[in-house]
């Protein structure tokens, strides 16, 4: 008597149970399937080393820009505080001296004419005492010697106010307000520093964020292929 063949069988018996004639399946579909799956898994995986290699390049780019910015700040900082302290020693070294030496001369200068100008005076008294002149216009040369001489004390006490003026007054507000920039030019300075050394430090972290996240896909592309082998 001849026997059914397997495939035969077991769709009787199926039909038999009650349940829908089983689809045997294709080997080589199966195995196209795999592949593919596998294929598709292995690209992806490709593709986020890529990424991953291409956000490292973007977070060193950005960290040498921020360090060359830094870099700048800071050395404009420098150079402001240098041209500050440099003008508060010009100040106190040369233009203070100098400023006050030029009033010294000027007092100097005034208290010399006021003693030439009481000299003179003296002389016109005396030589007009000597003389038989008209009293119109012995009085009249004397009233002029007395101008000038009441002109150059004016000028004295001038003088005198101008230089405690500057010695007690001017000279160290402008100390001060150098001494001030000054400072200020190093408080900017520090605060650039800084800046640049908390920055530098988040460009640290995010490129170790980024060559971690590398490694974690390079690791599981090298997974991957394993698995496959």
């Amino acid at each position: 008597m001849h026997r059914p063949c397997r495939s035969t069988a077991l769709v009787l018996i199926c039909a038999l149970a009650g349940c829908a004639s089983p689809t045997i399946p294709d080997r080589a579909e199966e195995d196209t399937g795999t592949e593919t799956k596998a294929e598709s898994g292995h690209a992806a995986l490709a593709r986020a080393v890529e990424l991953a290699k291409q956000q490292l390049a973007q977070v060193e780019l950005a960290n040498r820009a921020a360090q060359e910015a830094s870099a700048a700040e800071i050395a404009a900082a420098e150079t402001e505080l240098a041209a500050a302290t440099r003008a508060l020693s010009i100040h106190v070294d040369r233009a203070a001296p100098l400023a006050r030496s030029t009033a010294e001369l000027e007092l100097r200068g005034q208290e010399t004419q006021v003693h030439e100008v009481e000299e003179e005076l003296s002389q016109l008294k005396l030589m007009y005492a000597e003389q038989d002149l008209a009293d119109q216009t012995r009085e009249m040369v004397i009233a002029r010697s007395e101008r000038r001489l009441a002109q150059a004390r004016a000028e004295l006490d001038i003088a005198r106010r101008a230089l405690a003026l500057l010695v007690e007054a001017e000279q160290p507000a402008e100390n001060e307000a150098l001494a001030a920039t000054v400072a200020e030019k190093e408080r900017a300075l520090a605060t650039a520093r800084r800046d640049a050394r908390v920055e530098w430090n988040a460009k640290q972290i995010e490129r170790l964020q980024a060559e971690h996240a590398l490694l974690d896909a390079q690791e599981a592309l090298a997974e991957a292929a394993t698995d496959e082998s």
